[in-house]
């Protein structure tokens, strides 16, 4: 019997008993046995480290493994050994991969390649075929081999109504699938480099304009409206989609939405000095003007999840 006591840990888990409380923890055997003020084990181990936090496992909704077809990149095991180290426990793994899973065999092969891994893989499916965009893929077929949900990763589905069957399809499977989309209008985004604004201006780099984001974000939650379902928006960066989500659950609309860690801690002023690693492919602005402090604030109560930025 392996026993371990972990001194003064600040627990974070919003409706749990310990939430936002100072405790020790007794873990037997990789198992927590024990939580309590003053836990004195005897002779067993004790870990105490300044700034230390516990809190129930982490779930990533948006992981690149590319898997199968370009392993090298990262691939599932070494992808869900990565989580594991850095405490997520369940990993939603995109559909961009070589080739496309886009069907029942796809999922199948995801959910096989991690059956011994003690990081739940769940796998997410395409919403169209290949992710052209061009014919919905087979969603049912998906959802019965154990998808969790569709999206086209950072693809935009321009035509409407296939947005539309997307929809209303996932709503007549079990438990109303989330169609997952990345808000981007492909053409007002075209060849922007930063968030368009004093700052693109200065440097003489195309602006990515937040219209992008907020005219398919409008589009979508009108879809939402006519069809049903349930709708998650990917990455947010704008205050106005913010507001746009707010408004879509005050009329009772089936929305949950996520941010990037990236657009919460970062703005376009990192860029002052061309410091081209902070460049990330989303328009958050400055403080003050399309994304305030306040607002950033804001969009952390619609986040359900971690979301990472997008990757290669």
């Amino acid at each position: 019997m392996n026993e371990i006591v972990l001194r003064k840990v600040k627990v974070v888990d919003p409706g749990g008993p310990h939430h936002d409380s100072i405790v020790d923890i007794l873990i037997r055997d990789g198992v927590i046995e024990k939580i309590g003020e003053r836990i004195v084990r005897g002779d067993t181990p004790v870990v105490k480290l300044d700034g230390a936090h516990a809190s129930p496992g982490w779930v990533d909704l948006r992981a690149h493994f590319r898997d199968p077809g370009e392993e090298w990149k990262a691939g599932i095991t070494n992808g869900l050994d990565a989580a594991a180290a850095g405490g997520f426990t369940a990993v939603a793994v995109l559909p961009s991969t070589t080739p496309v899973t886009d069907d029942r065999a796809g999922i199948h092969y995801l959910l096989r390649q991690a059956q011994e891994h003690p990081v739940q893989l769940l796998p997410l499916g395409a919403i169209t075929q290949g992710l052209k965009g061009e014919q919905l893929a087979e969603l049912h077929d998906q959802q019965q081999a154990g998808a969790v949900g569709f999206s086209d990763d950072q693809h935009t589905i321009r035509n409407a109504r296939l947005m539309l069957l997307a929809l209303q399809y996932s709503a007549g499977l079990g438990g109303q699938m989330p169609v997952m989309v990345f808000p981007n209008d492909p053409d007002l985004a075209r060849g922007g480099q930063m968030h368009e604004g004093a700052m693109s201006t200065r440097l003489g780099m195309k602006g990515l304009p937040p219209l992008a984001e907020i005219i398919q974000l409008q589009r979508d939650l009108a879809i939402l409206a006519y069809t049903g379902g349930h709708l998650h928006v990917s990455t947010i960066s704008t205050a106005e989609s913010v507001e746009l989500v707010r408004q879509a659950k005050a009329r009772k609309q089936h929305i949950t939405a996520s941010v990037a860690a990236h657009n919460l801690l970062l703005d376009d002023g990192c860029l002052a000095r061309l410091r081209d690693l902070l460049q990330s492919a989303t328009t958050a602005a400055r403080p003050g003007t399309h994304r305030s402090p306040a607002r950033r604030r804001e969009g952390r109560h619609h986040r359900r999840h971690r979301e990472r930025p997008p990757s290669g």
